[in-house]
């Protein structure tokens, strides 16, 4: 009795199916692992953060709502509480322009508009090189869209 002879090609088969399927897996997961990732913001974002925390009475109880960056220029929306416990919502603009000495200075701050006095812009400059060499928290906040369940706490 002749035995059948097995195919010689379907162990390569296999370990072909194998070696795709490995391939697709890992891009995919590269994939969800990169849309999954924060967005940062640049060394400008951080130094209006920081200037913000600065010159809040509270800062715990702070939470930057929305980013918009242009080239010299930072605005933002964030909530903080203030002494009787109220939730408020306030818009900062942060204008800079290069500095050969600090790497960016501001220029001027507008808060919900107004245009916060230039004694306290000033003494914050000369603190920009220590932020630029320990950053803060560069994150993104999360933009919620159009439904407007997303910005419930």
């Amino acid at each position: 009795m002749a035995k059948a002879s097995k195919d010689p090609s379907a162990p390569k088969k296999k370990s072909r199916w194998l070696l795709y399927t490995g391939i697709a897996v890992g891009i995919i997961g590269l994939i969800v692992w990169t849309v999954m990732q924060p967005r940062y913001g640049s060394i400008q974002f951080g130094i209006c953060k920081v200037f913000i925390e600065k010159t809040l009475s509270y800062p715990l109880d702070y939470r930057v709502v929305s980013v918009y960056e242009k080239p010299n220029e930072v605005r933002m929306e964030y909530t903080s509480t203030n002494e009787y416990g109220e939730y408020i919502l306030r818009q900062v603009s942060c204008r800079f322009r290069p500095d050969p000495v600090t790497v960016w200075a501001l220029t001027e701050v507008l808060q919900n508009r107004v245009k916060l006095p230039e004694e306290m812009v000033t003494p914050f400059n000369a603190t920009i090189p220590g932020i630029i060499a320990n950053p803060p928290d560069l994150a993104l906040p999360y933009e919620p869209g159009d439904n407007l369940m997303n910005l419930q706490r």
